[in-house]
């Protein structure tokens, strides 16, 4: 359809119900057309902030369900730690228990840095295994992973050392008898 010619024009005729005055007149159809345009424009407007609207709630919906789990794993990893430390004195006290079982038994007391257990040389976590994790977490998680390590480590030394003062003491009784 092209505008540029002749001037297209509508009649509209207005018949109330009486059927006396009638009203007429006429419409331009680029009018018309102008119109619907901007018509359908606020139509797609309004469904663009309507979509948008909804998706910012939905992201909103998302992102503090991401929050709420990431706090829920934060005072879980907190927790553990606090029991972590709990099980960490139990095994100082283990290893005071060695020094003292040692002294007893007249066997050589190994410094303080051999209970210590220091472990290094290569990567002892895998760090990967945090990769779409925040920050936040990611440091939390591979901290406490660590002191795992380092824990079984402890655990390994103080093991192998009340081993050795329990064969030690057995060979004495057994010398002794």
């Amino acid at each position: 359809m092209s505008f540029t010619g002749k001037n297209h024009l509508f009649t509209l005729t207005i018949v109330p119900d009486n059927g006396y005055d009638t009203k007429s007149g006429n419409i331009n159809l680029r009018l018309i057309v102008t119109f619907f345009t901007i018509l359908l424009s606020m139509f797609f407007i309004c469904l663009f902030f309507i979509i948008g609207y909804h998706i910012k709630i939905i992201q909103e919906k998302n992102y503090l369900n991401a929050f709420s789990e990431k706090q829920k794993y934060l005072k879980t990893i907190d927790e553990k730690e606090r029991a972590f430390e709990i099980l960490s004195n139990k095994i100082s006290t283990i290893q005071k228990i060695d020094k003292a079982l040692r002294l007893y038994a007249y066997i050589p007391v190994p410094d303080d840095n051999m209970y210590k257990a220091g472990i290094g040389g290569h990567q002892i976590v895998d760090s990967s295994i945090f990769n779409g994790l925040n920050e936040d977490l990611k440091t939390k998680l591979y901290n406490f992973a660590l002191q795992l390590k380092m824990f079984d480590r402890r655990l390994f030394v103080a093991h192998n050392s009340l081993y050795s003062v329990r064969l030690n003491l057995q060979k004495q009784r057994d010398e002794i008898s």
